[in-house]
C-alpha cells in the first residue's frame, strides 16, 4: 500500500485488516480457541524455521522518543481502542530483560522509569496479605548461593543530597493505622 500524498486527518490506513464477527448465537467451548491470528508451520523443513525464523520482522524504523519503536527499542507503540499502549520487547529469552550490562537503557529525564507498577485494592480480607508484586525463588542445587532479589546502584561522580540502592516507604494518612506490626521489612 502506498499512502496518499497529502496530509489527511480522517480514515484508517493499514496493510492488513482483520475482522472477527461473532453473531449472537456464537459460543465457544473448552478446546475451541478463538483468535485474530492463527499461525501454523508445516513441511519437512519446519526445524529450519523453528531454529532460524522469527515470529515477526520489522524493518525501516528509526527508534527514538515518541516514535513507533522506543528510543532503546524496548517497546512498540500500539493503539487499543482509544488507548495508546506499549508492547514490551524483552532482550532476554524466556525472561524480561530491559537493557544489558554492556548496552544499558538510557532514560532521558527524571521521572522516567524502566518499570512502574501502580495498584490498588479494596479487599477487606484479613487472612490473606495483598501482594502487588511477588518474587519467589526455589533453590534446588546443592551448594548453590544467592536466591535473592538484588538492587544495585553504581556511580563514579559526586552525587547530591542522597542516593539509595533500595528504598522502601510506608505512609499512613490521618485516619490510617495498623492493629499489629507495621514495618518496611520483615526478616524470617
Amino acid at each position: 500500500m502506498t499512502l496518499p500524498g497529502a496530509a489527511l486527518s480522517t480514515g484508517n490506513y493499514a496493510c492488513l485488516e482483520l475482522e472477527l464477527n461473532a453473531p449472537a448465537s456464537f459460543t465457544t467451548g473448552e478446546g475451541t480457541p478463538t483468535a485474530f491470528i492463527y499461525a501454523s508451520t508445516q513441511g519437512a523443513a519446519v526445524a529450519q524455521i523453528d531454529t532460524n525464523g522469527y515470529f515477526m520482522k520489522i524493518a525501516g524504523l528509526t527508534p527514538a522518543a515518541g516514535k513507533l519503536a522506543s528510543v532503546n527499542s524496548q517497546t512498540l507503540r500500539s493503539l487499543i481502542g482509544a488507548n495508546t499502549r506499549y508492547m514490551v520487547l524483552s532482550q532476554t529469552e524466556d525472561g524480561l530483560g530491559l537493557g544489558t550490562s554492556s548496552s544499558r537503557m538510557a532514560l532521558t529525564y527524571n521521572g522516567t522509569k524502566a518499570m512502574s507498577v501502580y495498584t490498588t485494592t479494596a479487599s477487606e480480607n484479613a487472612g490473606t496479605s495483598f501482594e502487588p508484586v511477588l518474587f519467589s525463588t526455589t533453590l534446588t542445587g546443592a551448594g548453590q548461593v544467592g536466591g535473592r532479589v538484588r538492587a544495585y546502584m553504581e556511580t563514579n561522580v559526586a552525587l547530591g543530597g542522597w542516593a539509595n540502592a533500595l528504598k522502601a516507604e510506608v505512609s499512613f494518612g490521618a485516619s490510617g493505622y495498623v492493629t499489629g506490626l507495621a514495618s518496611l521489612s520483615v526478616l524470617k
